[in-house]
């Protein structure tokens, strides 16, 4: 378990959203994976990554 001491940080993870794609990142994977495992459209997938990558709590791995 990792604890978000950043007030931003921690408030962007807990959109319902954002926290469930922080449980399926348990291993690096592109946004279309990720989208198909969590039935939801990869642009808004995108979006959401985008906001945890600026804060930190994501990283993108090319």
């Amino acid at each position: 378990m990792t604890v978000i001491e950043n007030a931003a940080a921690a408030e962007a993870s807990l959109d319902p959203v954002r926290s469930r794609l922080l449980a399926e990142l348990s291993t690096p994977g592109t946004a279309t994976a990720l989208a198909a495992r969590v039935g939801l459209p990869r642009q808004q997938v995108n979006y959401h990554l985008r906001t945890l990558e600026r804060h930190g709590l994501v990283e993108l791995v090319e």
